[in-house]
This record gives C-alpha cells, sequence and structure tokens, in this order.
C-alpha cells in the first residue's frame, strides 16, 4: 500500500478501477432493482378480456353472446354484473345488467324496461355518458341478438312486456304553469340533491358505495336521456335506476309532473357551444374540491399512480391513486409511483408546485419521473382543486421504495446518445403488480456513490499533494493545478448532464417549451364567436393537461408505439385535420364517441391501455365537445400511422409505450 501511495500514477490508476468498480455496482443495482412487484392484484373473472373481444370465441357460440362479448363486456363484464375491465376508472361504473333495471325507460318503475327502452338505448347510446350509439356498428339482426341476450341475462325475457307509461300532452309552458312547478319542485324536495335553483352538484355516495354527484339541472344538455319535455317527464315519472333519481309517480300527478318540466325549461342556460353560452362544467366548478375529483378522473393520475393486474385492470377498489407502479424511463433510472393518498403533511402550495413545476423541497423532479412539464399550464385554480382533493383522500398506508439509477458512466453515454437536455428514452415500461413494500435499492446505491465520492476525493488529493520527498517545480505546480480544475471542471459537467432533465437550476420553463412548445393556437378564423373560440381554447388546454400530447405529440400527428402481449401493438392516431390520414373524415359523435367509448370510426375497438378512454369516460359533455372543437383546428399532417397489430410472441412482457421515432416496426426492441 506504501508503494501504491508512493507512486502518483499507479495510484490514480488503482482509484480510477476502484471508482469504475463501484459504478458497475451502481448500474447492477439499478437494473436489478424493482424487476418483479411485491405481490399481483388478479381481477375478478368477468374482467378476463380476450382481445380483440371475441377473438377466442367458438363458431357455435349463439350469436348474442358474440355481439355482447365483442361490444359490451369490456365495460359490463363478461358475466354483465358491470365489472368488465375498463370500468374500473369509470364513473358511474357501468351497471349490472342481470338486474333487468335500466336508467332510460318508458315503464313504470317496478316493472322491466321494455325491449323498444333497451333497444333505443343500445342502439343510440345516452348523452353525455360512456354509453355509446352502436347505430352504425350493428345490422338490426345483431342488435335484436343483443338486446335479447342482455333479456336473458336479467331473466326478463320470458317476462310478458310491461304497459309503457302513456305521456300526456303537454301544457304550455306559461308563467303560471312555471311557478306551479317552482312549488311542487319544492314540494317534493328535490332541492335536497340539486339545490333551490337546479344549479347544486351535491356530492354523496351511492347505493353501491361509488360517489354519485347530482347533475345541473340548468344544464339539460347533459341529460342522460336527452332534454326532450316527453324525455324529462319520463325521468320524473320512472326515476333513474339503478341509481338515487327516485320515480315521483306515487308523490305527484302526470299534470305536476308537467309543471315541473314547465320550470326546468325556465331554468335552463344556453350551452357552452349555443350563443351567450359558457363553460359552467366540473372543470370550472366553483367549488375547488369537487373540480379536484373531476379533474383527477378525467386526467390520467391514475394511469401511473393506481397499480394494475398483468391484463391493465387498474386495481381502484382499494388502491386507487396510492401508487405502487413500477415506471422505468431508461436510462434516467426505475421508479416505483407515489401515493397520492397520503400527501396531507404537504401544503397545498408545495403540491401545487410538485404538479406544474416538479418542484420538491429536495429535488427537481425528472420530466420522465413525472409528467409535470404537460400540467404546467394549469390554471391555479385547477392546480390548487386537484391539491386539495388529494389532501382529502382517506391515507392508503403503503411503504413505497425510492428511485434507482444506474451507474454514472451508463447514464452519461445513454444520455449523449439519445440528446441531451431532454435525453429522450427510446421507451417507458409500464409493470403490472403493485411494488409497494418492495426492499429500496436507494440505500445500496447511495452507499455505492458516497464511495465514489470518496475514492474521487483521496484522488484528487493525492493529486495534488506531494508526498514528502516529491518535489514539483513551479511548470509542474501549474500543469498539476491546470490538470485538477479540469477534472474537477469535467466532473462538474458530468454531474450536470446525470442530472438532465431533472437539474434544479433548469427553469421550469425550459422544459415546457421544449415539451409543448409548438402546441398550434386556437386559430380565429376557424372560431369566430366568442363562444367558438372559448370552446376551441378550452379544447387545447385539455390536449395538454389531459396528456394528449404525450402519445399523440405537439401536433397531434401520431404515431408513437405501444406493445404488450396484453394487446398486441398499437399507434397512437394522427388527430390532425388531414382529409385522408387524419380525422378529416371523422363526424364529430364518431370522435366523442371514440373518446369516451373507445369506439373507432370503423367500429374497431380500442384497447383502454392504449387509448385511456376509461378515463377520458369521465368527461363531461362540454369539455368532449371543446376538445373535438381544437382538434379541427390541428393543421393537417400527411402521416399515414401504422395499422394495429393483434397480440403475438414477440411483444413486450410489460406494457411499454415508444414515444420516438413514430411508426415503429411493431413488436418489442429497444
Amino acid at each position: 500500500m506504501r508503494g501504491l501511495l508512493r507512486s502518483r500514477g499507479a495510484f490514480l490508476l488503482f482509484a480510477a478501477l476502484l471508482w469504475l468498480g463501484l459504478d458497475a455496482g451502481r448500474s447492477w443495482n439499478g437494473h436489478r432493482a424493482y424487476r418483479a412487484p411485491a405481490s399481483t392484484w388478479h381481477h375478478a373473472p368477468s374482467a378476463a378480456l380476450a382481445w380483440p373481444p371475441g377473438v377466442d370465441l367458438t363458431p357455435d357460440v349463439p350469436l348474442g353472446r358474440r355481439v355482447f362479448v365483442q361490444r359490451c363486456a369490456v365495460c359490463h363484464g363478461q358475466d354483465g354484473r358491470g365489472g368488465g375491465p375498463a370500468a374500473s376508472s369509470m364513473r358511474p361504473r357501468p351497471p349490472d345488467l342481470t338486474t333487468g333495471e335500466l336508467k332510460v325507460r318508458s315503464t313504470p318503475a317496478e316493472a322491466p324496461a321494455s325491449t323498444e327502452d333497451l333497444t333505443r338505448t343500445v342502439r343510440d347510446g345516452l348523452a353525455n355518458s360512456a354509453m355509446p350509439s352502436f347505430r352504425d356498428v350493428l345490422t338490426d339482426e345483431e342488435l335484436r341478438a343483443v338486446v335479447r341476450y342482455v333479456q336473458e341475462l336479467s331473466g326478463t325475457a320470458a317476462v310478458p312486456p310491461a304497459a309503457k307509461l302513456e305521456v300526456p300532452p303537454p301544457p304550455s309552458f306559461t308563467p303560471e304553469v312555471v311557478e306551479r312547478g317552482r312549488a311542487t319542485y319544492a314540494r317534493l324536495q328535490c332541492g335536497v340533491c340539486h339545490g333551490a335553483d337546479g344549479g347544486l352538484r351535491r356530492r354523496f355516495d351511492g347505493a353501491d358505495g361509488q360517489v354519485v354527484i347530482a347533475p345541473d339541472l340548468r344544464q339539460p344538455w347533459t341529460f342522460k336521456g336527452g332534454r326532450e319535455p316527453e324525455q324529462v317527464w319520463l325521468r320524473l315519472s320512472t326515476g333513474m335506476l339503478p341509481g338515487p333519481m327516485p320515480s315521483y309517480a306515487d308523490a305527484s300527478t302526470p299534470a305536476e309532473r308537467w309543471d315541473v318540466v314547465a320550470w326546468l325549461d325556465s331554468i335552463a342556460l344556453p350551452a357552452p357551444w349555443e350563443p351567450g353560452g359558457r363553460l359552467r362544467g366540473l372543470g370550472t366548478e366553483p367549488d375547488l374540491l369537487l373540480r379536484g375529483d373531476y379533474l383527477s378522473r378525467a386526467q390520467l393520475c391514475q394511469l401511473c399512480h393506481t397499480s394494475m393486474s398483468p391484463t391493465g385492470v387498474y386495481n381502484t377498489d382499494a388502491l386507487r391513486l396510492a401508487g405502487g407502479m413500477r415506471i422505468d424511463a431508461y436510462p434516467h433510472g426505475t421508479q416505483v409511483s407515489r401515493n397520492l393518498t397520503d400527501v396531507r403533511y404537504r401544503s397545498e402550495d408545495e403540491l401545487m408546485a410538485i404538479i406544474r413545476e416538479g418542484r420538491m423541497p429536495d429535488r427537481q423532479l425528472s420530466i420522465w419521473a413525472m409528467t409535470w412539464s404537460l400540467f404546467n399550464a394549469m390554471t391555479d385554480d385547477d392546480a390548487r382543486a386537484l391539491a386539495r382533493y388529494l389532501r382529502s383522500l382517506t391515507p392508503v398506508r403503503r411503504e413505497i421504495p425510492d428511485v434507482v439509477h444506474y451507474g454514472v458512466l451508463e447514464m452519461l453515454v445513454r444520455k449523449v446518445f439519445l440528446g441531451l437536455p431532454g435525453a429522450f428514452p427510446n421507451r417507458l415500461v409500464y409493470g403490472e403488480g403493485d411494488a409497494s413494500g418492495l426492499p429500496s435499492a436507494a440505500p445500496v446505491e447511495r452507499a455505492l456513490s458516497w464511495a465514489q465520492w470518496l475514492i474521487g476525493g483521496l484522488a484528487l488529493l493525492r493529486f495534488l499533494v506531494p508526498l514528502r520527498g516529491e518535489r514539483r517545480d513551479a511548470r509542474a505546480w501549474a500543469m498539476t493545478l491546470g490538470t485538477a480544475a479540469g477534472a474537477v471542471g469535467l466532473v462538474y459537467g458530468g454531474w450536470v448532464a446525470h442530472q438532465l432533465p431533472g437539474l434544479a437550476g433548469v427553469a421550469p420553463e425550459q422544459a415546457v417549451e421544449g415539451t409543448v412548445g409548438a402546441l398550434p393556437p386556437v386559430d380565429p378564423a376557424k372560431a369566430r364567436t366568442p363562444e367558438a373560440r372559448a370552446m376551441a381554447e378550452r379544447g387545447r388546454y385539455l390536449f395538454n393537461i389531459a396528456s394528449c400530447v404525450m402519445c399523440h405529440g405537439e401536433r397531434g400527428e401520431g404515431g408513437a408505439m405501444f406493445s404488450w402481449t396484453s394487446f398486441g401493438t398499437l399507434y397512437a392516431r394522427n388527430l390532425t385535420s388531414h382529409p385522408e390520414h387524419g380525422l378529416g373524415q371523422w363526424t364529430d359523435a364518431e370522435l366523442a364517441r371514440a373518446i369516451r367509448s373507445g369506439i373507432s370510426r370503423s367500429g374497431r375497438p380500442l384497447h383502454w391501455q392504449g387509448m385511456p378512454w376509461d378515463m377520458f369516460s369521465n368527461l363531461e359533455e362540454e369539455d368532449v365537445r371543446a376538445l373535438i372543437a381544437y382538434l379541427r383546428m390541428l393543421p393537417p399532417v400527411a402521416l399515414k400511422v401504422n395499422a394495429p397489430q393483434p397480440p403475438a410472441p414477440h411483444d413486450c412482457g410489460s406494457y411499454s409505450v415508444f414515444l420516438r421515432p413514430v411508426n415503429q416496426p411493431p413488436g418489442c426492441h429497444d
């Protein structure tokens, strides 16, 4: 050892080899960490669904059952009880079809819904909901067959049809009738849920344990059964079961119910897209706690912060937003998503800074650890609403292991190869199962890192300080000090590159500019009225904060690839207005159906993990329309996106998102 110390060159070589060995240990630690979950949650059998739906059915399966599996089971489950694989993200949850209850009906509350009622629901869908229209997807034969199958599930196929309620002719909606309606509304205590003026959105627990939010009755465009006066009269007469909306057939006369319809018509506001209308949905709700609840469900918080089964079903009943998902963004490291239910120790302002700027008291979050650059556009009210909602959650106590990184050299080489400062990873990998409770690999990384700093410090000290008997003239000292300064600068530069893009000294605006700086503005020529401009601006805002940019790009051209054995290989669609390769030939109704019901223009089902329509199903009508209004303004991009491929052996074993370049070959590769 004394000889090693006396030879400066030998000591530095030894130190370098030791440092490299420690660095290799850090890489080994980073690659082995969190490779497998601590536990794996398995969903109910009814949520098991081959992809594409029905591909596993034998030819002898009856037509009704075949159509149900292909079109309905993703939400309602294989057994029809409402537990499909996409159902866990949806509010309200899809109903249990085995009960025979139907929200929109023309028969008395105690009687089964008619065949016509069920046919109309399947054919036309329900407004402002995830229940889509299958009018252009199913043939008449398929429609009759699936309706019959649903009736068989509930045991009502053999029940004699109930007589429909007769809707009496409506009166003229005179001031006297309207005033009688207001009085009847108060007598029936409708204001308990909807407020005295009809505008209260009361939030309460439903009979099935799921949260229910009463609609604002001043917004008839949100009525699931339709805003037509006859349909509103029927809802008052039959109720909306299953759900908290009761029937008032026994508590009022038919004429009194028409009076209430007249009063509701008198308080109706213009829709946001109509002259004089303005945005009034949950996304602009003055009650920030209610707004935060809405934002947490309509955005993609759940995508990372809720663990999932091996086939992509979220464990929302027990662990919604409780973290535990393994996320690898090589070479930036592997992390386990944080527990958002246990953040009461942070103030609203701290949470707002984390959400919009990635700034924590002790560190800056990389945009690959938390996509705060997309949330940076959030208004103060929206960021505070989301923070307030998260602080209101009942904490789920869990041990989330810390993020772990790879060795310095491996990270530097890979980041430089990918291109600094962003070092765009080739793919993001989302692991199934729950990683909560895994032993943290961070202490090993910290120990190795401190050892590297110690070795480096000793090497620098040995380089600078001569031993007894060593002589250095002025020239030697100049070379020594210059070399040391260069080494320190090199180390500092390497440290900066190692930290990027999560370097605390980088202003958040720089990361935001690099992520969404090219997001097309609203075109005034296409939004000529104040209402149209407000809708399009809201759509642009949602396109950003709802993370559409992440998969479809700033310009909406798409092409990002997703690979997983659960769904095969999928590609993000071209959302621009290009007439051939984009959405130029899509109708607004087709776009709305794809966004919140997962059905493409051709009728092809969209996997909820490829296009998160299960979460977007929670968007209100005005926000869906606003998003469509903005999509119509995206300049055309002539990018033909690859067609999806069914599951194959070469697909990734874990859910992988390949962001760049676009249109990569199908299957799993780096």
